[in-house]
């Protein structure tokens, strides 16, 4: 089958090598301009640009996807499918009418629950423990085209937004895979999506990240995980010795009550009621009072430094009870 993949992140790339390795003709990879990226800036082309050229493909890099020039360059290839993963834009009626069996997205949720940018994140955040991936046939709304393949894939507790993404990317490879064989053989069954049970993934922002310690501490967590790698749940240590509030990115914690013997005692009193507050620093992390509950620091990253364990963070900027995370600088 002859197609136009168009992706961009890294959860894009094992269904780009699927379909090379079932033996489709990619014939065009359109991906998005290379952006400055890195503590560095460094101007880096996008995960799906870099596989694409290391295995000799065609590559455009459009400003928009629905640009004039995208469109006569995807007629001119005749593709019998476009495949479409994490491009992050929505296409035209006239690009989705240009492929000869339509456009097809592998989408990282079990629709119709969680429509939009951030699926990945959003099941995290509401402490899901199920997700999966969809194929869809694309129509002009937004992920509500029929569905043609849907698995489940277990979240583990301890995974973050960037684990899960990790395994859905490899089961979403199998199912667009899967899906185009039976469209050339003439199997492929389409179901119409429930519109009663459509929920909402927004896109998120940086500013999202930050954590709001009046919430419960299970909460909290699940607010780090969803939050992990991008945009990063963030929080202030507020020192009264300096006057100075340090931006802090949370990479790994876990609620107090599951630490057990690993957190100090400290760390294991009843919160205080001033969420954000430091209750105890132990071998295991540094122990925050939560609007109900306390968690516990694992893995942290201070602004401009390298990530490191919670406690030795904790030493290095001789952290007692009683200091306070807070919401601003």
């Amino acid at each position: 089958m002859r197609i136009v993949f168009a992706g961009t992140p890294g959860i894009s790339v094992p269904t780009l090598e699927a379909c090379l390795e079932a033996g489709h003709d990619v014939a065009l990879v359109i991906t998005q301009p290379d952006r400055p990226s890195g503590r560095g800036r460094r101007v880096l082309p996008s995960p799906v640009k870099a596989f694409a050229v290391e295995r000799g493909l065609a590559v455009f890099q459009p400003a928009g996807i629905n640009a004039p020039e995208t469109l006569a360059l995807v007629r001119q290839v005749e593709p019998d499918a476009m495949v479409v993963s994490a491009f992050g834009q929505k296409l035209s009626p006239e690009l989705l009418a240009s492929p000869r069996w339509g456009c097809f997205n592998v989408h990282a949720s079990l629709l119709p629950k969680y429509r939009g940018s951030a699926p990945i994140n959003w099941a995290i955040l509401n402490g899901e423990e199920e997700s999966g991936v969809t194929v869809i046939r694309m129509n002009e709304r937004m992920d509500a085209g029929e569905i043609l393949a849907r698995k489940a894939v277990r979240i583990e507790e301890d995974w973050t937004a960037g684990d899960l993404g990790e395994a859905l990317s490899r089961v979403g490879a199998t199912l667009m895979v899967r899906t185009l064989a039976e469209l050339e053989a003439g199997t492929a069954r389409a179901i119409p999506q429930d519109p009663s049970k459509v929920s909402r993934a927004p896109m998120l922002r940086k500013e999202d990240g930050l954590i709001d310690w009046t919430k419960c501490a299970r909460r909290v967590r699940n607010h780090v995980r969803g939050m992990t790698p991008w945009p990063g749940a963030f929080t202030f240590l507020a020192d009264d010795r300096t006057a100075r509030h340090l931006r802090l990115t949370v990479l790994r914690s876990v609620v107090a009550e599951d630490a057990g013997k690993e957190v100090s005692s400290p760390s294991s009193r009843a919160p205080d009621p001033s969420s954000g507050t430091v209750l105890g620093v132990g071998r295991r992390g540094i122990a925050v009072s939560c609007g109900e509950g306390a968690l516990v620091l694992v893995e942290v990253k201070p602004a401009g430094s390298r990530a490191m364990s919670a406690d030795d963070f904790a030493r290095g900027h001789r952290l007692a009870p009683g200091m306070r995370f807070t919401d601003h600088e």
